[in-house]
């Protein structure tokens, strides 16, 4: 029994010295090694230009104009809606997808 011991010992020993090893291998590699790119894979930032001197010269004109039409906003909320409700064909993962205000299924047997 006691020979079942040295050896299972002696085992795990030699496991911890080949890691010890594989690890100190690896760390010289990494300090010598330039560290590869990074590349996000996202879509880069779009550029979208504004002509500014088009735009009117008179800003609380404009908001006034906003707040006196309200169905133009909620229409513009609910385009806003329904654009984050669908997720975009590019999703890896269904826990990502943006689900906000997602649509119930409904049964179309109830009365």
């Amino acid at each position: 029994m006691q020979g079942f011991w040295l050896t299972v010992g002696w085992g795990l020993a030699s496991l911890l010295a080949v890691s010890v090893l594989v690890a100190l291998i690896e760390f010289l590699r990494q300090g010598s090694a330039r560290p590869p790119a990074v590349e996000s894979p996202l879509p880069r930032a779009m550029k979208v230009d504004v002509d500014i001197d088009a735009l009117p010269a008179d800003p609380p004109a404009r908001a006034a104009q906003a707040v006196q039409d309200p169905e133009t906003r909620r229409l513009a909320l609910s385009e806003v809606l329904q654009r984050l409700q669908q997720g975009g064909p590019e999703a890896a993962w269904v826990e990502t997808t943006p689900m906000v205000l997602a649509p119930k299924p409904t049964d179309a047997t109830a009365p």
